[in-house]
Order: structure tokens, then C-alpha cells, then sequence
């Protein structure tokens, strides 16, 4: 990913690396009037994983990430 979600928060945030970041997803049943906006995503080469011991991708078990 080259680019942030198009948000105040990132207008002049420069690209950036966050390491030992964690994944974080939207609900799916948003509450009545909140319209939550992602700012950032993963990039599609990215996972979030079960087990911290290793550092593999694992279908089915891991959870891959996503772009918009």
C-alpha cells in the first residue's frame, strides 16, 4: 500500500511503518449513528496471525489482510 484512507488524521501524515501493530476490525453490527471511517488498512501481503512463536502464513488460521 502506498497511500492512507483519505481522513484528516492522515492528510500529511507521511507513509509510515508500524511495527508489533495489531489487527483491528469494525464491527459488524455498527451502533445506531456511528459511522466509523477506516484511516488505515493492511496491505494484502499482510496477516494477522494465531500464534506469535512463529512467523509463517497459515490459510484457514491466519487472518490475511485486506485493502478498501
Amino acid at each position: 500500500m502506498t497511500s492512507y484512507n483519505h481522513h484528516l488524521v492522515t492528510v500529511d501524515l507521511p507513509l509510515t511503518f508500524f511495527p508489533g501493530v495489531r489487527s483491528l476490525c469494525a464491527d459488524a453490527q455498527p451502533l445506531a449513528g456511528d459511522d466509523g471511517l477506516p484511516i488505515l488498512n493492511s496491505s494484502t501481503n499482510s496477516w494477522a496471525q494465531t500464534r506469535p512463536d512463529r512467523v509463517e502464513f497459515r490459510r484457514g488460521r491466519d487472518v490475511p489482510g485486506r485493502t478498501r
